[in-house]
Order: C-alpha cells, then structure tokens, then sequence
C-alpha cells in the first residue's frame, strides 16, 4: 500500500490531505492525530496544511514503516509553476 500526502487549496484554506485504499489498522492510528478528521467532500483524511504538520505526517507514517508520496496539488503553486515553465520556454 502507498500512502498519498498532498497539499490541496479548499477556497481560500490550504489543506493536507491523506489518500489510501481502506486500511482499519492506519485508520485507527490516524484518529490518535489531533487535528486531523475525516473529510466527506474529499473523501480523504484532511488538516490544515503547515510545513510542519507535513513533516510530522511525514516522521509518523515512517515510524509506522508506510510508504509514502507527496503531491502538491495547491491552484496557485501549480499556476505559479506554469508561468516559470511558460518563461522557461520564451
């Protein structure tokens, strides 16, 4: 099983979000993080996205020997990307 990290823009709220096929054991080890709850609309486990909640989602998922990926899925880190991309390109 990997485990999907990904940084997410919500309206104007930045979000972490974690992705995974149905697994009980890390459902419940997740539950132990405050903060982090179960969001409907994304259909994922959600929290305020902060580079150091990221890297403590990061340390625990290691600890508990889960592969892992990060995604940053934010619109305007992707726009801003673009537009380097796009003068790259000029």
């Amino acid at each position: 099983m990997i485990i999907e990290l990904s940084a997410e823009t919500t309206g104007t709220r930045e979000l972490l979000c974690i992705r995974f096929p149905f697994n009980a054991v890390l459902i419940r080890q997740l539950k132990t993080i405050p903060g982090l709850r179960w969001d409907v609309s994304h259909k994922c486990w959600c929290t305020k996205y902060t580079d150091t909640v990221k890297e403590l989602l990061s340390q625990f998922l290691t600890y508990h020997n889960y592969a892992f990926y990060f995604a940053d899925k934010r619109v305007a880190k992707r726009k801003k990307v673009m537009k380097v991309l796009q003068l790259a390109l000029l």
